[in-house]
């Protein structure tokens, strides 16, 4: 024989109760099944400091290995490497100021 609350709080107590133990078990189910869960706020933001710290590596390394090369001594060839080392230090520069807004 089931249990029935006899007023009207008990019967909102029983069924809070009910949802909320309704709730517990499909996240302990979901859990146990290790199915993908949404992103929090932090892990976004963790997520965006590691690429903007991976872009400023990536584009150090070319910046460095740009300077390291001979200047070309074809004029359309040495604008087009002054043109990647502009290109280059300007997403370096957005990167810097991308992993410096994220600080924040």
């Amino acid at each position: 024989m089931r249990y029935m609350p006899k007023t009207k709080g008990g019967r909102i107590l029983a069924a809070a109760a009910f949802i909320g133990g309704s709730i517990a078990a499909i996240s302990a189910g979901w859990n146990a099944l290790r199915l993908p869960v949404p992103a929090l706020a932090s892990d976004i933001q963790r997520l965006d400091r590691a690429q903007a710290e991976t872009a400023i590596e990536v584009y150090q390394n070319k910046y460095r290995t740009l300077l390291l090369q001979p200047k070309p001594e074809n004029p359309a060839a040495e604008r087009a490497w002054e043109i990647e080392l502009d290109r280059t230090l300007k997403k370096l520069d957005r990167a810097e100021d991308r992993l410096i807004d994220l600080s924040k």
